[in-house]
């Protein structure tokens, strides 16, 4: 059963995301992804040679995006060698169905650091990095370039981490923001020029 507070789940209510299929993964997981507040994602075969990074927009999908950005489609099997200077989007294996009262945040692996690599996760939807949203449903993604040398790449590796968590509590929502950003514009993206808002937990 979840936990009723806010806070990020323990390594136990992790597995039972997997049982109840909130996470699923198109290979079979595997007892080392589970620690203790977190779960290992794992690089599919499925990437992309892009451009440049790029940010999803807000209600579109990572894949109907990907012609805009001059993506070339690309394997990581058996292996694929990352040079720098490039910037590639690789499918992960996980996949999530999250209900409402859940939501996520990713990180890089604490070796990811060693080797000087840049490591973004991204899903549908959604103009944030390392960020799913309560009640995402889709397809995760990780954004990937190497800084300072070459980097061999395969299906299987890990690069990130997901934590979930279940949301904190804020006595300001963020439909009284909305609204309040209906009122007096809060955010512009140049003088005089108010945009929508990114509004997460006040």
């Amino acid at each position: 059963m979840l936990p009723s507070h806010s806070g990020i789940l323990p390594f136990q209510t992790l597995r039972q995301c997997l049982e109840k299929g909130w996470i699923t993964a198109s290979q079979p997981f595997n007892a080392q992804q589970v620690q203790p507040s977190r779960l290992d994602l794992r690089l599919s075969e499925e990437a992309y040679l892009l451009e440049a990074s790029f940010l999803p927009k807000r209600d579109h999908s990572i894949t109907e995006q990907l012609p805009s950005h001059h993506a070339i489609p690309l394997s990581l099997s058996p292996s694929y060698v990352l040079c720098p200077g490039q910037v590639i989007l690789v499918k992960l294996m996980e996949e999530l169905a999250l209900p409402s009262m859940l939501e996520g945040m990713a990180n890089p692996k604490s070796s990811i650091g060693r080797l000087d690599l840049q490591v973004r996760l991204m899903t549908d939807a959604t103009p944030m990095f390392d960020t799913v949203p309560q009640h995402y449903t889709g397809p995760l993604y990780v954004q990937i370039s190497t800084l300072s040398f070459p980097i061999c790449l395969s299906p299987g590796i890990s690069l990130t981490q997901l934590r979930m968590a279940t949301p904190n509590v804020h006595p300001f929502t963020d439909q009284a923001l909305k609204d309040l950003h209906e009122q007096t514009p809060l955010v512009h993206s140049a003088p005089g020029c108010p945009t929508t808002p990114t509004i997460k937990q006040g």
